[in-house]
């Protein structure tokens, strides 16, 4: 959007100090050229993809022209949080971070913008950057230290939690299998003791107890489906009627036999 502007500040930003004579024409010369206002104070760098192009050496340089561009037009460092000057130089850091730091210290010595080059970054009152009066390269460095032991002071907090976490859902899950295997084992006692019980019991009876209990007929073994016809005969209407209740909810082979013979039988009572 602004690349022959932006090459002649890059060319016009190669010095040493923002203080020769002819740096200060050339950069005047710029501000009577483009609408200045929108050239500085908007983030338009973001989104221009000749910026991300430049080496960072010529970012260097352009941020220089930018700096003292700001100095002209905003005198009392009441500059744009969002001032284009912030986003190049995140780009600077961004591809050589050795020479950022070149860039930073010479924008701390002759920037009057309350936000170059780090817009409002630092959001803690106490590390506030750009409210101390002490302001230098090694000041900086120490805010970054801080920062970044803020950063993983909360990352070793949050692995610790994670961690408790963790301890807690494997006890829960083990308690949660034990209480399954004791529940599991208290079932399977009952069954072993109804088996044992049923043993003792003839055909009719072992078909009177399953047709009357509250267990579905999957509960009990399926040789229990192998009943004689004869013994079949035997067994009252209720019987038969409750049997074939339960018969009606099972899927298994051995026991559907026996309801189709349950309703055989039933037919030829009926008929009779």
């Amino acid at each position: 959007m602004y690349k022959e502007i932006i090459d002649r500040l890059i060319k016009i930003g190669n010095v040493r100090k923002p203080d020769n004579q002819l740096f200060i024409d050339n950069l005047k010369q710029i501000m009577l050229e483009i609408s200045i206002h929108d050239f500085l104070s908007t983030p338009w760098p973001r989104h221009d993809t000749y910026i991300v192009s430049l080496s960072a050496d010529e970012l260097i340089d352009l941020l220089k022209s930018m700096v003292i561009l700001e100095n002209f037009i905003y005198a009392d460092g009441n500059t744009s949080s969002c001032s284009a000057s912030i986003f190049i130089f995140q780009l600077l850091r961004e591809k050589d971070y050795e020479l950022s730091l070149i860039a930073l210290d010479w924008i701390i010595k002759y920037s009057n913008s309350r936000y170059l080059p780090f817009g409002s970054w630092l959001r803690n009152p106490f590390l506030t950057f750009r409210k101390r009066k002490d302001r230098t390269l090694d000041t900086y460095i120490e805010v970054l230290a801080k920062k970044r032991e803020i950063r993983r002071k909360k990352a070793k907090d949050h692995e610790t939690l994670m961690e408790q976490q963790q301890v807690v859902s494997q006890k829960f899950k083990k308690h949660k299998k034990e209480k399954s295997h004791l529940k599991k084992d208290s079932a399977d006692k009952h069954r072993i003791e109804i088996l044992n019980k049923m043993n003792e019991m003839s055909y009719t009876e072992k078909m009177i107890f399953i047709a009357q209990g509250k267990y579905s007929v999957d509960f009990y073994p399926v040789s229990l489906s192998y009943i004689p016809q004869n013994e079949l005969k035997v067994l009252d209407d209720n019987t038969l009627d409750l049997l074939l209740d339960k018969l009606q909810k099972t899927d298994i082979s051995e026991w559907i036999t026996l309801k189709n013979l349950i309703v055989n039988e039933i037919r030829i009572r009926s008929s009779m």
